[in-house]
This record gives C-alpha cells, structure tokens and sequence, in this order.
C-alpha cells in the first residue's frame, strides 16, 4: 500500500478592545468592557495516511498548539462606577491574566469500501479548545457586554481551562442508480465544556449574572445527507440533509444551554438546459429539551418554503433570483436572539423573529 505523509505550521493573532460610550459623547463616560487584549495561537501538524488495499484507507493525525493571550488593566469605568463595579477593577488588574495554553488534538479515521455502492467510515478524535478572550476577560457584567444576543448578562472567568472533547463516529454512504443516502453517528464526551452559569449577582433586569464556567457534558447526534432522481426526462430531483444533536450536562441532571432542536431541510431541484430552480423546505422541530438551570424557554417548531432559481446567460454570465419564507411565515429560531429594547412591537424577552417574505435578483459576471 501507499504511505501519504503531510505536515505544516500555523500561526493567527488577534488583538481585541471594546467600550462603550454614553450618547452624549462625554469622554469621562467611556467604558472599557473588554480592555486591549491579544490572542497568539502557533500550531503544529502532521499526517499519515495509509491505502493498504484499494478498498481500505486509514488516516492518523496529531497536532500541536500554544495559545497565549493576554489583557491589558481596565482604565476606563464610566461616569461614577459603584463600588461593586470598583471592586471588579481591582480583582482583574490584580489578577495574573498572561495565559497559556498547550493543547493537542488527535484523529484516527479509517474507510472500507464494502462494494461499489456501500462504504463505512469509523474514527476516534481528541480535540482541545481555548477559552475566547470574551469568555476570560470579560471583567464586569454591564448591559453593554451582554454579547450573547440571549437577553442574559456575562462576566469572564480568568480560572478557565480549555475544553476537552472525546468523540467517536461511525458512517456509511450507500448509494445506487438515482440514489444516495449517507447517514453519520457520533457520541462526544467534553471534559471542561465552557458554558455561562447563573451565580448569585444580579444584573439590571434582576436576572442571575451568567459567568463563563468550566462544566462536564456530552454530546450525541447523527447527521444524514440523502439524494433521490424522480427519473422524468428533464434533470429533477430530491436531496436534503437532516441533523440532529443532543446536549447533556453530566456534573447535574440538565441539558446544555442553547443546543438547536431537530432540523431538516428538503430540495426538490430542476434543470433544463440554461434554466434551474430549486423549491426548499426547512423544518425545525420543537425544543423543549432545554436549560432549566439557565431559565432558558421551549421554542416552537417552524416550517419555511424558500423558492430559487437560476439562468445561465453564457459561460460568464449567471442571473439569480430568489424568494425566501415564500407564505411569510411567521417564527423564531430556537438560537435566535433574545430582544432586549423595550418599547417596540416586541415585548423584552421574545425572541427575535427570522426574517419574513423577502426578494432578491443577483447578478454574476466572470472574467
């Protein structure tokens, strides 16, 4: 068999500074919520692959990382701070917050191909991830560092380690003539899983502060890609995917905060020589599988039909069109935000709606 071997270096930094200021424009009225902060991430990779029969393939990789980030003193505190804003300064100025973190991941993935029209795939993955600077340096709950578009107030954990997560899958891809159905299964243990929870400070609105705090959870799910050509004589044809995932919390009897319901979405296609069109159906069931430790609320389920379509001018000129929520259909995403303003239609608290009946025309031109 045939031995593959691959290998690199990476590196990406990210510096980050955010405030506010008062409408009035004042400068004695600025805010720092998250002071001048920086993230350097260099990596380090290799891969072996193996074809040891043309029907049977396996890949190793393993990779490398150093992650240092690091936050400047908060400065700024805005007009007349309160002495439980004055005591968050002087915790976080004195706290040590040059971090580093060295991580590894690692992934063993193997593929038979059982006949021409059955192949399986099975692996194992560790894979390691840092804390955001939002989630460390966060330093005081304001409303104006909400950041999570949940209507909830956060706070940053200097003490967080990075997520550990442990996972095995197992697929298959069966196809024949006209069709192809290619379902994927996954289990997933994360050691340290990063989540906001509820301690005993309140924000403006009265509800708990949610700090970024490290729990132990696991996650389940399968995902599934599907093809069926109805066979009439022009190019028609369904596809579609489905994706489903559960989130547990394993420290305490509760579900993950903000884990998206079951979803589907269903494409019946059609092509006649320039012309194309695509009628889409997406549906999202019902979540009621929610954080009862986060207060978060059930979400309906929803259904939206999308209709696009596409001519092929010449070889270098593509006219699109499209409508999308093709009835107005009125709903809210389970992950959607949360609106915060009072005194719109919208009562504080609601989820914000997905966007209704809306056109567009684009035009693609290459050179």
């Amino acid at each position: 068999g045939a031995n593959t071997w691959r290998g690199g270096l990476s590196w990406h930094g990210n510096d980050f500074q955010a405030y506010s200021l008062a409408a009035s424009g004042i400068p004695t009225s600025k805010r720092d919520n998250i002071t001048p902060s920086t993230r350097r991430h260099l990596g380090a990779y290799g891969e072996w692959e193996r074809v040891w029969t043309p029907h049977w393939d396996t890949r190793l990789g393993l990779r490398a990382d150093q992650i240092k980030t690091n936050s400047a003193p908060v400065t700024a505190l805005g007009m007349a701070p309160n002495a439980v804003t004055l005591a968050d300064q002087a915790k976080f100025n004195a706290a040590n917050r040059a971090l580093t973190d060295n991580n590894w991941d690692m992934v063993l993935q193997t593929r038979f191909k059982a006949s021409d029209t059955l192949t399986y795939t099975a692996g194992i993955a560790r894979k390691m991830q840092s804390p955001s600077l939002l989630q460390r340096y966060l330093w005081s709950p304001a409303n104006a560092s909400a950041g999570m578009a949940d209507g909830r107030t956060y706070l940053g954990n200097l003490a967080l380690r990075p997520e550990v997560a442990d996972t095995i899958d197992l697929g298959a891809d069966w196809r024949g003539t006209g069709w192809r159905i290619a379902p994927s299964a996954y289990y997933s243990r994360v050691h340290d899983y990063i989540q906001g929870t509820p301690i005993a400070r309140k924000d403006a609105a009265g509800l708990p502060v949610l700090q970024y705090n490290n729990v132990q959870a696991e996650l389940y799910g399968l995902d599934m890609n599907w093809a069926l050509a109805l066979g009439m004589p022009q190019d028609v044809g369904l596809d579609g995917v489905v994706s489903y995932v559960r989130g547990k919390r394993t420290d305490l009897a509760d579900n993950l905060y903000r884990i998206a319901p079951l979803r589907a979405t269903t494409n019946l296609r059609y092509a006649a020589g320039p012309w194309s069109a695509n009628l889409q159906w997406v549906l999202a069931a019902r979540q009621a599988k929610v954080s009862a430790y986060n207060g978060e609320k059930p979400t309906g389920g929803y259904g939206v039909l999308n209709l696009h379509g596409t001519w092929q001018a010449s070889s270098s000129l593509q006219l699109t069109a499209g409508l999308n929520n093709l009835f107005d259909k009125n709903y809210a995403d389970a992950l959607s935000g949360v609106n915060r303003v009072s005194g719109g239609d919208l009562p504080v608290g609601d989820r914000i709606p997905g966007a209704g009946r809306s056109v567009f025309v684009g035009l693609n031109v290459s050179l």
